[in-house]
This record gives C-alpha cells, sequence and structure tokens, in this order.
C-alpha cells in the first residue's frame, strides 16, 4: 500500500512538474518575442542637423530616438514627437501621420514660413515652435508634457 502511494505521487508530482516547466516556457517565449524600446521622445529632422538635436536632448538629458525619414520601429514607445525637418510639407506630413499611428503623443513642430501655422494646427500639432530651435524651445515643450500618462 505505501508503495502505491509512493508511485502514485510521483506520477502526480512528474505530470504538475511538467505543467509548470511548460507555462514557463511559455511565458519566456511571450515576452522575449517582441522587446520594446521605451524611448520617451521621437524627432525627425533632417540629416545634417541631427548632431545638432542630439546634443540639445542629451544636454537636457532626455531620452530620444531620432530619424530622418517616416518609418518608426513598431517596437517604439514616445510620448512625444518632434518635426524639426526645414521642410514644412514634411514636418505637416509627419506630425499628421503620427497623430494618426498614437493620438495621445504630444506633437511639437518647427515652423519654417509663417502662412503654414494653420497647416500645423489641422494636422494636429499641440506645439508650434517658430523660427530657430534652441535648447530653450525644447525645454520649455518637454516640461508641458507629462511622461507618466
Amino acid at each position: 500500500m505505501l508503495l502505491i502511494g509512493i508511485v502514485t505521487l510521483m506520477i502526480i508530482g512528474y505530470f504538475l512538474m511538467d505543467r509548470i516547466d511548460m507555462l514557463l516556457v511559455r511565458n519566456t517565449e511571450i515576452t522575449h518575442e517582441i522587446p520594446i524600446d521605451r524611448r520617451s521622445v521621437l524627432i525627425f529632422s533632417d540629416p545634417e542637423s541631427e548632431n545638432i538635436f542630439c546634443e540639445m536632448f542629451e544636454e537636457l538629458k532626455c531620452s530620444y530616438y531620432i530619424t530622418d525619414n517616416t518609418i518608426i520601429p513598431e517596437n517604439l514607445e514616445f510620448n512625444m514627437f518632434f518635426a524639426l525637418s526645414s521642410d514644412d510639407a514634411e514636418n505637416i506630413f509627419f506630425s499628421k501621420l503620427i497623430r494618426r499611428k498614437k493620438n495621445e503623443a504630444w506633437i511639437v513642430a518647427k515652423v519654417n514660413d509663417n502662412i503654414f501655422t494653420e497647416l500645423y494646427k489641422k494636422a494636429g500639432v499641440d506645439r508650434v515652435i517658430k523660427g530657430k530651435v534652441v535648447v530653450g524651445n525644447i525645454a520649455e515643450s518637454l516640461q508641458e508634457v507629462n511622461f507618466n500618462d
């Protein structure tokens, strides 16, 4: 009787450990399948201006991802978008694209020609920077956003 009880407990233990092992393997596969890049700010700029903007955001100790094309990595999480190109059409287009993709993002755009200011607002831009972009403009824009959302 004791022998049958021990064998039964071993069989139940084996199946129980097998189930726990499978559960752990499945959870590990899911968490490693798509790594998430949790940078807070996405920046769109001209290739020749990238270094200047990188220095500004590093000076402000801000986590950022910078791009000069309309391809955004699918695994990138951001709360704020800066359109800092010298081309108003690109800034408006990319701002509108971001607004559609991530409606809750705070969007800041540089206006190169003031006649386009209204188009920026229609594209969903929350804050417009007129003239030269400096660290002060960026710092003011960053203060308006709550990154804990």
